[in-house]
């Protein structure tokens, strides 16, 4: 960017056009007939710039510059003007950082977490997956991410709830202390979801849906989910953001965890696991395993045009579940 201006010679009236321009090495100064003037701007004595008014520069060997052009002199006085200039010049560098600020982080979360994470929840004892758990419990119970049913109105449903899952855990030695709650489906609509330390929860609109023994199979489902360790899984996976942002800002679980439990579908791989092992849990406890398949066709129904939860958004296709529970019956009856 070239603009004129009048170059004053030092102690005198003599004056002279040039040209001048402003680029990383500093203010530059050229005429038809002198050598190019180049000078840091370090060394340059700049007033404050007034608008409407010639900004006059003190140059160090004496002589003095009328720059009329406001832009140019708004740009050469002030601060602003020189980090725009750095930012120009390392633009590219500057994408090029930012690009990586925020490709590395997604790289990171969508290749090398989904394999550590089972790595990491392998080497965690179970004590502390249920110490987990409990605070998760807690922070999401305070943040009102679900609200447990413990009037008298919903004491039945609570009650089948703690039944089937103890005639369930009868002959599963477990590492893990289950609880098994019935919440309300104001929020989660038909649905069950298991937090890592083992407490199970319900919704009432699931409950009403499903007949005894499929409820009895959607807890078979949650308890294997837990057995795998996939509830600590899916949390490691989903928890760096919040993570980082808990470190950063202090003590905000109650903004974060919330959305990384809605967000914490399991894989399909995982579901068809689930499933495998709670058609054993199932068969231990005289129940029909085909039950599972059964319990998600009313799923599936109660949810018209498709339109299933986010937690629901990684399931296989009931084909593929029903004829993965019939491979898995054959191998349990064997």
């Amino acid at each position: 960017m070239h603009r004129q201006a009048v170059l004053y010679e030092p102690e005198s009236t003599a004056s002279q056009t040039v040209m001048v321009s402003l680029d990383s090495s500093g203010l530059k100064i050229e005429s038809a007939d002198r050598p190019q003037q180049v000078h840091s701007r370090e060394r340059l004595a700049v007033p404050e710039y007034i608008s409407g008014v010639p900004l006059t520069v003190r140059l160090p060997n004496g002589q003095s510059l009328e720059i009329p052009d406001g832009q140019f002199a708004r740009r050469l006085a002030t601060k602003t003007g020189r980090t725009l200039e750095m930012f120009e010049r390392h633009l590219l560098l500057l994408v090029a950082l930012l690009l990586a600020a925020f490709l590395v982080p997604y790289a990171f979360h969508k290749l090398a977490l989904p394999q550590l994470a089972p790595k990491i929840t392998e080497r965690l004892p179970a004590e502390k997956i249920s110490q987990i758990g409990e605070e998760v419990f807690t922070q999401l119970s305070q943040a009102g991410f679900f609200e447990v049913l413990e009037a008298e109105q919903h004491l039945q449903q609570q009650n089948l709830l703690s039944d089937l899952g103890e005639r369930l855990l009868e002959d599963l030695d477990s590492e893990f202390s289950y609880r098994f709650m019935l919440i309300s489906g104001e929020r989660w609509k038909a649905n069950a979801f298991a937090l890592p330390g083992g407490q199970i929860m319900v919704t009432d609109e699931l409950a009403e849906m499903l007949d005894e023994d499929e409820l009895a199979a959607v807890l078979a489902h949650e308890i294997a989910h837990v057995e795998l360790r996939h509830p600590m899984n899916a949390l490691i996976r989903n928890s760096i953001f919040g993570a980082f942002l808990l470190l950063m800002l202090g003590d905000i679980w109650s903004v974060i965890l919330p959305s990384t439990i809605s967000d914490m579908a399991y894989s399909r791989v995982d579901e068809l696991a689930a499933d495998c092992q709670a058609a054993g849990y199932l068969n231990a406890a005289g129940m029909n395993p085909q039950l599972i398949g059964s319990a998600l066709e009313k799923l599936i129904a109660g949810n018209p045009g498709g339109k299933l939860l986010s937690y629901l958004s990684t399931h296989p296709h009931l084909d593929q579940r029903l004829e993965n529970v019939a491979d898995c019956v054959a191998a349990v009856a064997q």
